[in-house]
């Protein structure tokens, strides 16, 4: 990491997250996406629900923040602090969409489940992928640390292999990215990290795809074949894809958005790796409309600042 570059994986998230969530679930050839100008704009999860202001949240950014709290407590990841922190949302009534397994396993605990057993057992979805970019960040000097946690977070909510892998891809990437990796550096050691899944297929399929220098459109084609729901095989390749094969943070993450689907929690892990790459001076514009966006950069900030050294003898 250098003085002058500091990583956003934070912030990155939760704009790609605001930005995103007035599209979810919009088809790519929608008339909102083609409308879209590449801002915050207001909208509605469903007609029971309060309108959402501009740059405000989603469950993506509420699942992140809870976790990035639990790690500043604790000043180390603890599955009880992250889980209390999970239960504080989820106490709070503010689910803003939050998903039916998270509340699933959440519920479990509630009843007195242990956390090594909530995890609701074959879900594959993306909630654990969204939330995990702050353990990329707390352990960006330990990336095997930040690869092991992220799975053990996965598996409070989501007992699955490929739930696992995602949020380890995803742990990885930020690690990597905020300890000072270029942007063609990182994939092959995410991919190498992994154990066998789909989530690593889907990520070899990346490779394979930049080989061939695509553009924005060719991209773009290649994520509507895809698909980019909600599931984490999806989710995964799609936003690796749109980090790597864009140069801005803003067209990374506009790629994830106009891609249709799930566009919050694409949005939001592409934004997670493009911040931490091209950090918070790439991100001032959107401070001003993002909700909380200097709570944020405080927890952000003491996330580095209690990040743990490389025990000795874990150095080359």
């Amino acid at each position: 990491m250098t003085e002058s570059r500091q990583p956003a994986p934070l912030l990155g998230l939760a704009i790609g997250d605001s930005l995103g969530g007035p599209f979810e679930t919009k088809h790519f050839s929608s008339q909102e996406l083609a409308r879209w100008d590449g801002s915050f704009h207001t909208w509605e999860i469903n007609e029971l629900q309060p309108e959402r202001k501009p740059g405000e949240w989603t469950d993506d950014t509420k699942a992140a923040l809870a976790l990035a709290t639990s790690l500043v407590e604790a000043e180390t990841y603890n599955p009880v602090s992250a889980l209390a922190r999970y239960m504080e949302w989820y106490d709070s009534g503010d689910h803003r969409g939050m998903g039916k397994t998270i509340k699933q396993a959440l519920q479990r605990i509630s009843q007195g489940y242990h956390w090594d057993q909530s995890g609701i057992l074959h879900a594959e979805g993306n909630g654990t992928a969204m939330r995990v970019a702050p353990i990329g960040a707390f352990y960006h000097r330990n990336v095997l640390t930040a690869a092991h946690m992220a799975r053990i977070d996965a598996g409070l909510t989501h007992n699955s292999i490929e739930a696992s892998e995602g949020s380890a891809a995803v742990a990885i990437g930020v690690s990597l990215l905020c300890d000072g990796y270029a942007k063609s550096e990182v994939l092959a050691p995410v991919i190498a990290f992994l154990n066998d899944s789909k989530v690593q297929e889907g990520l070899i399929r990346v490779k394979r795809v930049l080989q061939s220098n695509p553009s924005p459109a060719d991209i773009l084609n290649t994520l509507i074949q895809w698909g980019t729901g909600a599931h984490v095989v999806q989710t995964i390749p799609a936003a690796f894809l749109c980090f790597l094969g864009t140069t801005s943070y803003q067209d990374a993450v506009a790629l994830a958005i106009h891609a249709g689907g799930d566009t919050d929690t694409t949005a939001a892990i592409t934004g997670a790796l493009a911040g931490s790459l091209y950090g918070r001076a790439a991100l001032e514009g959107y401070l001003g409309q993002l909700e909380q966006a200097q709570h944020l950069i405080r927890v952000e900030d003491l996330l580095f600042e209690l990040a743990p050294e490389v025990p000795e003898d874990a150095k080359p």
